[in-house]
C-alpha cells in the first residue's frame, strides 16, 4: 500500500489528511507489518501463505486448524 493508496481512500471519504497524520499512519501499519511477522517467528512458520494468516494477524483461537479458503 502506498501514500497514493491511502491518500485515495481517504480522499473516496472526502476526508484531508495531513503530513503528520500520514506519517502517523504509516508508522501505525510499519508497526502492524512488523507484529505480524513476529507472530510469524513466534509460530515457527517459514513462510506466510493465506492458510495460517489468522495466525500473522493474531487470531490464535483455531480450535479446528487452519481455515481452509476458497477461490
Amino acid at each position: 500500500m502506498t501514500k497514493k493508496d491511502i491518500k485515495s481512500i481517504f480522499r473516496e471519504k472526502k476526508i484531508q489528511v495531513n503530513p503528520d497524520a500520514m506519517q502517523m499512519i504509516e508508522d501505525h501499519l510499519r508497526r502492524e507489518i512488523n507484529a505480524m511477522a513476529q507472530r510469524c517467528v513466534d509460530g515457527k512458520f517459514k513462510r506466510l501463505t493465506p492458510e495460517y494468516f489468522h495466525f500473522a494477524i493474531g487470531d490464535w483461537g483455531m480450535e479446528s486448524g487452519p481455515r481452509k479458503f476458497t477461490k
